[in-house]
C-alpha cells in the first residue's frame, strides 16, 4: 500500500512541475486575464483530480476517509 501511495505522490509532483513549466512558457499576455493565485489553484485542482481518478487498492479510500476525519493516528 505504501509503495502505491508513494508512487502516486511522486507522479503527482512531477505532473505539477511540468504543468508549471508549461504555464510559464506562455506569452506574457496570457497572464493579463489571470489572478495572482489562480495558476496555483488550477495546478492543484487538476493534479488532485488526476490523483483521485486513478484506480487505488481497495483499502486506500477507507484509510484516507478515516485519516481526514480522525487524523493520522485514527483517533480523535
Amino acid at each position: 500500500m505504501y509503495a502505491w501511495v508513494y508512487t502516486a505522490e511522486v507522479t503527482s509532483k512531477r505532473i505539477r512541475e511540468r504543468y508549471l513549466r508549461a504555464i510559464l512558457r506562455q506569452d506574457i499576455a496570457f497572464f493579463d486575464d489571470i489572478g495572482p493565485g489562480e495558476i496555483t489553484t488550477r495546478i492543484q485542482t487538476d493534479t488532485r483530480t488526476w490523483f483521485f481518478s486513478i484506480p487505488v487498492p481497495s483499502g486506500y479510500p477507507q484509510q484516507t476517509h478515516h485519516t481526514h476525519r480522525f487524523g493520522p493516528s485514527g483517533h480523535i
